[in-house]
């Protein structure tokens, strides 16, 4: 008979094996600024590119990920809000003007329903940065 290393040796009570989600979460990494925890480093990169602006005082009143809430004659759609990256007031056309951005590496079928469905709530317009 074969001894069991501590190598060779399973456990039968270890853990479940995480899901790939959970697997992708642990292998994220951490991105923060200011507090601010981002999702990727082009996000993280965009927020340092506004909040430059707004000490040049091309932007105003930057808010970092922004809720807007998905709900129509009292239901909600999926989770009820749609959390973008950006909202921030530029100068434009003579005025003031408020944007909601939201930084996409890649661009999901359901990111953009979600998407198309808060403009049409909301009578906005989303800018997607890549």
């Amino acid at each position: 008979m074969r001894s069991r290393t501590p190598r060779t040796f399973r456990s039968p009570f270890r853990p479940p094996p995480p899901t790939s989600a959970e697997a992708r979460a642990k292998r994220k990494l951490e991105l923060t600024a200011d507090g601010i925890t981002f999702d990727s480093p082009g996000e993280l990169r965009r927020y340092g590119e506004l909040k430059m602006l707004a000490r040049a005082g091309r932007v105003r009143d930057l808010v970092v990920h922004p809720r807007l809430p998905l709900v129509i004659n009292g239901r909600k759609i999926g989770r009820g809000w749609l959390t973008l990256d950006f909202s921030y007031q530029e100068w434009r056309d003579g005025a003031w003007r408020t944007v909601y951005e939201d930084y996409k590496e890649v661009d999901t079928r359901e990111s953009k329903l979600r998407r198309q469905i808060a403009e049409a709530i909301h009578g906005i317009t989303i800018r997607v940065k890549t």
